[in-house]
């Protein structure tokens, strides 16, 4: 299964982790703030089939990991809109089948598209007239980007182009051997166009030889740091190692 591999147990770890402290930051805001709509949005722009094998295990994949959360009872006082975009037919028929195995819930509302996430904003923009979004948008391609060197992160910039959502935080995983076969773009390149103005990096698990990593991004200047995950900020002497062993094929190091 082409996106899953032994570095997939750290990324749902870290997913959970981090979409769990992003929830539970709004709802304090929420709390404190009353007028504000309650609702939690959570964007998926590559949401795969939710559910894959590997090493003859099932693997629960990022979209139910997060329908399980929220669907915890701690958020029971909470609403959430899950808006999930999955373009290979195969996928998005294993995904929709695993999702309505679950429950439906008062305070969630699925909203399924079969189509590429590169008209997400435009989507999104048509649906809803709000000040503003309160959230997180997941990106994970699966380890590879495809027909367009901007592919990963032109849906996000474009989403991002709206004040509406300025204060949707966004997580991408990404494998930066995949990004070192093109040679037209670095990861460096790729992921400085994400207009944001704090950035999070984890390095790659060792002996991953797809060097998967994560980067966390926002606009908020007190974001959690997330330290006990092995995030660093970018500008920090950790986060630009990271960042240069990630984008530096192997010949670049020996220079």
């Amino acid at each position: 299964m082409v996106g899953v591999s032994k570095a997939t147990d750290k990324k749902h770890k870290d997913f959970k982790k981090i979409l769990d402290t992003q929830i539970t930051i709004v709802q304090a805001i929420f709390n404190k703030h009353s007028y504000l709509k309650n609702t939690f949005y959570y964007i998926e722009l590559t949401a795969g089939s939710g559910y894959y094998e590997f090493d003859g295990q099932m693997v629960t994949g990022s979209p139910l990991l997060a329908l399980e959360l929220m669907a915890s009872s701690k958020y029971r006082n909470m609403n959430f809109e899950f808006h999930l975009w999955e373009k290979k037919k195969r996928h998005f028929k294993t995904l929709t089948k695993q999702i309505y195995k679950y429950p439906e819930y008062n305070n969630i509302s699925i909203y399924l598209y079969p189509e590429s996430c590169e008209y997400a904003c435009k989507k999104l923009a048509n649906i809803y007239n709000k000040k503003s979004f309160y959230g997180l948008i997941f990106v994970d391609p699966n380890g590879y980007v495809v027909d367009n060197k901007t592919y990963i992160t032109k849906p996000i910039i474009d989403i991002l182009k709206s004040p509406k959502f300025n204060k949707m935080d966004i997580l991408v995983n990404l494998s930066a051997t995949s990004v070192k076969r093109r040679k037209d773009i670095t990861l460096e390149k790729l992921l400085n166009q994400i207009p944001k103005l704090h950035w999070l990096i984890r390095d790659c698990t060792p002996n991953d030889k797809h060097q998967y990593s994560m980067s966390l991004f926002s606009n908020w200047p007190s974001l959690p740091k997330f330290r006990k995950l092995g995030f660093y900020n970018i500008k920090s002497s950790e986060g630009i190692e990271i960042l240069y062993n990630l984008n530096s094929t192997n010949k670049e190091k020996e220079r």
